[in-house]
């Protein structure tokens, strides 16, 4: 009834068109006493009725997008390739094998499918029935079914493969009763990425299909494959942990590229050699002395036209090995080559994620030490690193007394190490003072740690400079594997990044010792001024901070006066305090030549903007201070506004006379403030690190807080108000400055009669 009724084809989107309007699909599907399905041109479920869900043991949300090939099984057990169908399209029976995911089981049917249209869409009715009444397929069963690579199964090789499935289901090993069942819980494991679980699945499912003794898969890696896999019994023996690229079995795989069968046994001449079933021909092959296996078969894995990796089916005594096995053994790796590729690179893409967070946070660790950190903890950084791309860390060490090199084993043993550095240097690969060789360009290092069974792989990495010296070690990858070439990338740019860092931090330890020089030897300075009392204090936003452009000075001037210096040069390190140097020089100057504030100032901004290579600016704070006459003359040049204390009232004063920064343009104007000091008044000069300063819910300190903090402390002695602002600051800031400050209090004190009849002229 329903192949005859009038149904359209899909789009190529995968959706119906249209017949008779689409409420019509869904009232006849709900009518009919049939599983009914309508599939798209690549074979996947895009409507499907109740009876169906009933069938499968699926919700119809479920059935949408499910392979044919996944749901419908020939009669062998064994799923068809994604793009070949289990039945005819031309509306004649067929009988198959429905499968239940859920539960585990296969239902037989007869179905019929008919192609609905010249996009390849069609449409399938299933009908269960008993296995004793099931009616065969009309006209022979064709038997390119289950064919790979063009070689199809015999009518005989495909009831044998029938009868395979049933020795599946018999055996009673633990685990999945059926091949159906294990490829269940090998999607589950995809879907969770659980690489190591499809391994182990895939495995078991090629063993469990023609029940061997044993299985092992070989996942191809940087020159070679490394065995990932096992399970079985080998008489208490193992199986190999690593196939390099060159044994015959890893080259054969890759050129054949289907299963193949062998026998292993010994030849006229001792040697261990392979028979290959199929040809007869005999491989050398005495890298597989220690091989159990005495007849296997090899799988080769192959995905986009690649062998990914290569399986070991086969028994601990000879036994008999047949075609339609190894026919078996190709379709279950084709069906499973997605699968495994899917969950192999979801793996890798987690283990990215790993090693590069453990790259940031053992670069993020040495950052933080600075300068302190020390060659043992540059090397537990590169322990670290190594553990997290599985290899092993072994630093290379001079005997001082003998003057020879030995290296230390991850067992903590000292190796004697008979190489010349430099000797074996081949520029492999080079990043300014850093050299990585790999151990497949260096044939006698890689033969002494082979034969000193220290590793079969890994890197020699010499550091021309680290921490004072040149240093070097060893990267090894254990187990007898070697070294994957993502391991290899990933611990390159950890030396590199490790390289940068040192440089920086060295660097900077260099350009702060030269920093500390400059400011010691050149400035900040308070000068005793008779009628002036004074404190200043200059703290780094850390302890390990580089120093700044922060200065201040007090220089006594003739005729009973003093000038008052505080400023701030932009940027850090040995510029800006080479630039701060030389504007307290400038400015000395100045002062000496008797120029008003604003003057010396303009004459310091023509300074700046005379040098080109000056890129820089300052703001700045100059004071005359008459000390007979009780004045202070100012300009205050971009800087943070100066507070006048009057303590005897409880009163403060902003002093906003503002003019422009320093070494920005040459028109900039700048002018003079005028203040009257009565004794006891305090002066508060200070850089923009304190009104910047940001608490932990990064609110800043401000010339609010500022000014609440000057009241509360008013009545402090000058020489302790810097010291409670200071420690107000790291109180809101939870001791995490952001920048440095500078701070000075001056008091005028006047002078008594005796002081003024004797100045100097």
């Amino acid at each position: 009834m329903i192949l005859g009724s009038n149904i359209t084809a899909t789009d190529t989107g995968g959706r119906i068109k249209a017949f008779c309007g689409l409420n019509a699909v869904f009232d006849i599907l709900a009518m009919v006493d049939d599983a009914v399905a309508g599939y798209d041109a690549s074979g996947r479920v895009i409507i499907a009725n109740e009876n169906l869900a009933s069938l499968s043991g699926l919700t119809r949300q479920q059935l949408l997008g499910i392979d044919v090939n996944a749901l419908f099984l020939p009669l062998s057990g064994i799923p068809n390739p994604h793009d070949r169908l289990p039945f005819p399209l031309d509306g004649s029976k067929a009988t198959l094998l429905c499968r239940r995911p859920t539960e585990g089981t296969k239902v037989r049917v007869v179905v019929r499918a008919r192609a609905m249209g010249d996009d390849g869409s069609f449409l399938l009715v299933a009908r269960p029935t008993s296995v004793a009444s099931a009616p065969e397929p009309d006209g022979p069963r064709p038997t390119s079914d289950v064919s790979v690579d063009g070689a199809a199964l015999s009518s005989d090789e495909v009831a044998a493969v029938a009868d395979a499935d049933v020795r599946v289901a018999s055996i009673g090993r633990e685990g999945p009763a059926d091949v159906v069942a294990l490829m269940s819980e090998l999607g589950g494991a995809v879907v969770s990425g659980d690489a190591s679980g499809v391994r182990d699945m895939l495995v078991s499912e090629l063993r469990d299909a023609v029940d061997a003794d044993a299985g092992a898969l070989y996942l191809a890696g940087s020159g070679g494959y490394a065995l990932k896999s096992f399970t079985g019994d080998v008489d208490g023996r193992e199986m190999p942990s690593y196939i390099t690229s060159q044994d015959r079995l890893a080259s054969l795989a890759g050129e054949v590229r289907h299963t193949l069968a062998f026998d292993r046994h010994r030849g006229l001449d001792g040697e261990v050699v392979l028979s290959e079933k199929a040809t007869k021909e005999v491989h050398g092959a005495p890298e597989l002395e220690s091989l159990p296996l005495v007849s296997f078969f090899s799988v080769p894995i192959v995905y986009d036209a690649t062998v990914v990796a290569v399986a070991l089916v086969g028994w601990n005594a000879p036994h008999a090995l047949h075609g339609h096995d190894a026919k078996v053994l190709d379709i279950l790796a084709l069906h499973h080559a997605n699968e495994l590729m899917t969950a192999t690179l979801s793996a890798r893409a987690h283990s990215n994620e790993r090693v590069s967070n453990a790259a940031s946070e053992r670069l993020l660790h040495l950052e933080g030490l600075g300068e302190k950190a020390t060659l043992l903890d540059y090397y537990d950084a590169f322990e670290a690193m190594a553990a997290a791309v599985g290899c092993s860390f072994m630093p290379i060490f001079k005997n001082l007394h003998q003057d020879t090199l030995f290296i230390k084993t991850p067992a903590g043993e000292l190796v004697d190490f008979p190489f010349d550095v430099d000797m074996l240097r081949d520029d492999e690969w080079h990043y300014e003072d850093v050299h990585i060789w790999p151990f497949s360009k260096l044939a006698t290092l890689r033969g002494w740690v082979s034969e000193k069974c220290i590793a079969n792989d890994g890197v020699l990495v010499i550091m021309d400079r680290l921490v004072g010296e040149s240093r070097g070690f060893l990267v090894t990858k254990d187990g007898g594997t070697a070294l994957p070439s993502l391991s290899y990338t990933y611990f390159k740019r950890f030396v590199q990044d490790v390289h940068r860092l040192e440089r920086r931090q060295t660097q900077r330890a260099q350009d702060a010792l030269i920093s500390h020089t400059l400011q010691s030897g050149l400035g900040n300075h308070l000068q005793h001024v008779e009628g002036l009392t004074a404190q200043a204090i200059y703290n780094s936003a850390t302890e390990t901070a580089d120093v700044g452009g922060d200065f201040y000075d007090l220089i006594r001037l003739p005729g009973n006066r003093a000038c008052v210096i505080l400023g701030d040069v932009a940027g850090k390190g040995v510029q800006s305090a080479s630039v701060s140097a030389a504007v307290r020089t400038a400015l000395g100057a100045y002062s000496w030549e008797g120029l008003a504030p604003s003057h010396m100032v303009r004459s310091l901004n023509d300074f700046f903007l005379g040098f080109s290579r000056l890129e820089t600016f300052a703001t700045v704070f100059v004071g005359v201070i008459d000390v007979a006459e009780g004045t202070l003359t100012y300009c205050c040049a971009g800087h943070p506004p100066a507070l006048l204390l009057h303590p005897a009232e409880q009163q403060t004063e902003l002093l906003s006379v503002q003019s422009g920064v320093v070494g920005a343009f040459r028109e900039m104007v700048y002018r003079d403030g005028h203040v009257r000091l009565r004794p006891g008044d305090e002066l508060l000069l200070y850089t923009d690190g304190a009104t910047e300063a940001r608490g932990a819910d990064g609110t800043f300190f401000g010339e609010v807080g500022l000014r609440d903090a000057v009241v509360r402390n008013i009545d402090l002695d000058v020489h302790d108000i810097p010291d409670k602002i200071m420690a107000t600051l790291y109180e809101f800031t939870e001791n995490r400055l952001d920048d440095d400050v500078a701070m000075m209090a001056v008091r005028f004190d006047g002078l008594d009669a005796d002081s003024t009849a004797g100045a100097p002229s």
